[in-house]
């Protein structure tokens, strides 16, 4: 028997004659992440798992090419710490299918500081989105960890020796030229960067020869059928998600710091 994305659906208990429904679930679980050896972009592969419900398995992946683990070891404890920190972030992209009222966490023991930022991050980062939904504003969402594991702690490492780069999250408008003009006036090499297969982007870095890096990010196609179906869909935290990546990636490949542009409306 061939198990198609369509075959996992149906054999879900949220789901009811082919619709996906959110009031049934009862429970998103942040169940585990790796990072891995990818030979075919020459770099590294940061895999993210969860589980809607009970019985829908969602699984997405970010790239990172060119690049390999580092030796030292604080690098080595700063990386894990961020893995955590993406794994949770990255979740709300399918928390908000259904935003049931408890969270699981499987991977590690967060403490009472960061588990109440990411409170903030999931109920605050998906205001727009109970907007756009005409649902109440979450107030606060249950957090149940089920390990012994604790979340390292990083304060004071050096992470990236006397690099002088900064990362530039690049989306080719006015912003990131503006930020790319200030930079090279303060002779701060930067690199661009952005996240995803815009061509777009790729196409202006091309055509103005910059020497620039291009992430991926591969999410679950169950998600695109459980939106289809039903899910309830809207803005996430984007720029909250990217900067736990970019940080990721900053100090992959030693990077002294990532630099925004944001306009002074932005909230």
């Amino acid at each position: 028997m061939t198990i198609t994305y369509d075959t996992i659906l149906s054999m879900s208990a949220a789901m009811q004659d082919g619709r996906f429904c959110p009031e049934r679930v009862s429970a998103f679980h942040i169940q585990d992440w790796s990072l891995r050896e990818m030979p075919e972009i020459a770099g590294l592969s940061l895999s993210c798992v969860y589980t809607l419900h009970d019985d829908i398995p969602l699984a997405e992946e970010f790239l990172f090419p060119n690049a390999s683990l580092p030796e030292e070891e604080e690098k080595r404890h700063l990386l894990n710490r961020l893995g955590h920190c993406i794994h949770i972030a990255a979740g709300v992209s399918y928390f908000k299918a259904a935003c049931p009222e408890t969270v699981f966490i499987h991977t590690v023991q967060l403490p009472p500081e960061i588990k109440a930022f990411f409170n903030d991050f999931y109920c605050k980062g998906l205001g727009e989105f109970c907007v756009t939904n005409e649902r109440a504003p979450i107030q606060s969402i249950r957090w149940e960890d089920t390990t012994d594991e604790m979340f390292l702690h990083a304060e004071g490492i050096q992470t990236t020796g006397n690099s002088p780069r900064v990362l530039l999250p690049f989306g080719g408008g006015k912003d990131s030229f503006v930020s790319m003009d200030l930079l090279a006036e303060l002779q701060i090499p930067a690199t661009p960067v952005w996240i995803g297969g815009s061509k777009v982007i790729g196409g202006i870095c091309d055509t103005l020869s910059l020497n620039a890096l291009q992430l991926g990010r591969r999410l679950s196609p169950l998600l695109s059928l459980l939106n289809d179906r039903g899910a309830l869909n809207g803005h996430v935290p984007i720029t909250g998600i990217h900067s736990f990546v970019l940080l990721f990636a900053a100090v992959l490949y030693d990077y002294r710091a990532v630099i925004f542009s944001n306009e002074a409306s932005a909230n």
